[in-house]
């Protein structure tokens, strides 16, 4: 299993330099609330990023975080709301994006 803790940090970076980030980079910032040391955001800001990536789009990615955020708050009715949410489109398959660094665009490899 690859963590990227590493790749967290530049998330924020790529995000502090973006106008309108996609709601991918959204995402993937919502999880740099938990790495090794300091992290790089908050707990807050990583319900801030996600909250901002469900505006944009929801996806089944989107919708199993809000699903652990509510469990994390204790909130059992939004908790199996984002549940059965997650379940829908993840059954339709209403996915996020995937955001693929260049260096795997240029050499046509498919992301590890």
């Amino acid at each position: 299993m690859l963590w990227r803790y590493d790749e967290r940090y530049l998330y924020k970076k790529a995000y502090d330099q973006l106008k309108d980030p996609p709601p991918e980079l959204l995402l993937l910032l919502s999880n740099c609330n938990s790495t090794p040391g300091t992290p790089p955001i908050t707990d807050e800001e990583a319900e801030f990023y996600l909250r901002k990536a469900l505006e944009k789009k929801l996806t089944y990615e989107v919708a199993l975080k809000m699903r652990s955020l509510y469990r994390l708050k204790e909130d059992k009715s939004q908790e199996e709301y984002w549940d059965q949410m997650y379940k829908k489109l993840e059954k339709e398959g209403i996915c996020s994006d995937q955001l693929i660094p260049d260096v795997f665009k240029e050499t046509g490899n498919k992301y590890p």
